[in-house]
């Protein structure tokens, strides 16, 4: 994957992108509580970077995202849309897995 990826979670709770480039995401089409995950791994060069949308809402623990940068590393993150809201709460994050 690399430019921009939409993320359509009517069609998938999870999305797992191999990054090739550098990828700026946009989320679409979840519905109230919808957990959504996505892995994202790096290819053999690395060094891809990852601009979640303006629609993801972060917390005091999680104040930002920024990608595991190693190549091959993958992290997994995840989400909880909250229509009334229209946010993405980011939720969880298991960065570099090997």
């Amino acid at each position: 994957a690399s430019g921009a990826i939409i993320c359509n979670w009517a069609l998938y709770d999870e999305i797992r992108l191999r990054l090739v480039g550098n990828v700026s995401l946009v989320f679409q089409s979840a519905v109230d509580g919808q957990g959504c995950l996505i892995k994202l791994a790096q290819d053999a060069a690395g060094g891809h970077t990852v601009a979640l949308p303006s629609s993801v809402r972060y917390n005091t623990l999680l104040t930002a995202y920024v990608a595991s940068s190693a190549p091959g590393l993958a992290d997994k993150v995840g989400f909880i849309y909250d229509s009334g809201d229209s946010k993405y709460d980011l939720v969880s994050l298991v960065p570099g897995i090997f």
